[in-house]
């Protein structure tokens, strides 16, 4: 199972967790609990569950990185942390892409002598009220997964496979929560949260859609 700050956010269209949609650069740790954890989190943590704790942010500040490498890999983030007395916001936008290797070897079916690429768009903000020990926070976030590989199809009569047809999955998570945080003393802390999870996935040819 997986939770992003306690929220789950395994595929609801195919179970697994969904960690290609949450960037490095937000991540601040991650807790890992491992064993059977199904009593407590439901049947998807029958094997464990992994717990992603995003940035709150520290301290006031701008920051914007940009990355190019081989394969037409470009990286590019955008992020700024503001407060104002015991409110803070942070809000985080990223865009990475790749042109990608070719997926399949040429004794594998489907194969197709292309590259397949992808791109990662996603954008996160984050809206915190200090009360005394503990918060009230706001968040949400998208991510939209565009990524390419080689798969084949029937014609008509269904008897011939073509391996000319170049596949995409179109993948697109929302994740919005409420929460409040409070401790009343060294032994006692609770968490009280309101979440929205929503994940849709789209498979076809890569024609429908415009190159990356």
């Amino acid at each position: 199972l997986l939770l992003s700050d306690g929220v789950r956010a395994n595929s609801a269209t195919t179970g697994a967790g969904a960690f290609q949609a949450i960037p490095l650069s937000l991540i601040e740790r991650v807790e890992i609990l491992s064993g059977a954890q199904s009593a407590m989190y439901g049947a998807d943590a029958v094997s464990g569950v992994v717990n992603i704790i995003t940035k709150k942010g520290d301290a006031d500040g701008y920051y914007f990185d940009a990355g190019l490498g081989n394969l037409r890999t470009q990286d590019i983030k955008f992020g700024a942390v503001k407060k104002v007395q015991k409110i803070t916001f942070m809000f985080d936008l990223s865009d990475k892409k790749s042109g990608g290797i070719n997926q399949h070897s040429r004794d594998q079916s489907g194969y197709n002598a292309d590259r397949d690429g992808y791109r990662l768009q996603t954008l996160s903000t984050k809206g915190i009220y200090a009360i005394e020990n503990g918060e009230v926070g706001v968040s949400f976030s998208e991510s939209r997964l565009n990524s390419q590989f080689d798969s084949y199809a029937m014609d008509s009569s269904y008897n011939y496979y073509s391996a000319n047809l170049d596949w995409r999955n179109k993948q697109k998570i929302n994740a919005s929560s409420v929460w409040l945080d409070k401790r009343f003393n060294e032994i006692i802390k609770t968490k009280l949260s309101i979440a929205n999870y929503s994940d849709e996935v789209t498979t076809t040819p890569s024609s429908t859609y415009p190159n990356l």
